[in-house]
């Protein structure tokens, strides 16, 4: 189970297209109510969101002295760069894939999702990863066509990697979004209903 979290009220209806009523709660107090072996999303289709696993729930729990071992388990100190972009291999996130196949062609106003892999080695030898998903889509989509395929990722994603999500619906994304384009989509809308969509709309 994964539960939704923001830190300001207006996001809440830009994820989900609904003004729905809310709780203010602090950190700790939300961290002690979930319940064991639960997620939690925080500021889901923002910028910047982070994806709370159990272990880091029952450390937040524990007050701000758990901060530093959760930054130093989420940035290692002997990372290094540089990152290499590398395509997802035919047998890696086989859920997410299908997931997202069978839920984009139902969404007239989303064009591609492109999926990538961010790797790099740490100082010790040791490989770290990162899953790259990127969304473009059609000029007049808005925030809230997105939220149901957020909720979806989260979903596919318990217990896999960490991933990183871009919407070309924010400035940044759509620049991350063009590095991925040098792969091939995941999935892309094809021509045939993009014609069909113009003709619509010549026609009224």
């Amino acid at each position: 189970v994964v539960v939704p979290c923001f830190s300001r009220p207006e996001m809440i209806e830009a994820w989900c297209g609904l003004p729905l009523s809310y709780s203010t709660l602090d950190g700790i107090t939300v961290a002690k109510r979930i319940p064991e072996n639960w997620w939690v999303v925080v500021n889901p289709g923002q910028e910047i969101e982070k994806e709370l696993s159990p272990w880091e729930i029952e450390k937040l729990s524990q007050g701000s002295e758990a901060i530093p071992e959760l930054l130093l388990d989420i940035v290692p100190e002997n990372s290094i760069e540089p990152l290499t972009l590398l395509p997802v291999e035919e047998h890696e996130f086989v859920k997410l894939k299908q997931a997202l196949a069978n839920a984009a062609p139902q969404e007239p106003m989303l064009e591609s999702i492109f999926l990538a892999k961010e790797q790099g080695l740490q100082e010790d030898g040791e490989t770290i990863e990162q899953l790259l998903i990127g969304m473009a889509w059609n000029q007049g989509a808005t925030p809230d066509l997105q939220g149901p395929f957020e909720h979806l990722i989260q979903t596919a994603m318990i217990g896999d990697s960490t991933y990183a999500l871009y919407s070309s619906l924010t400035e940044s994304g759509s620049m991350r979004i063009g590095m991925l384009r040098k792969f091939s989509p995941l999935y892309q809308r094809n021509e045939e209903t993009k014609l069909r969509k113009i003709f619509n709309k010549l026609l009224g």
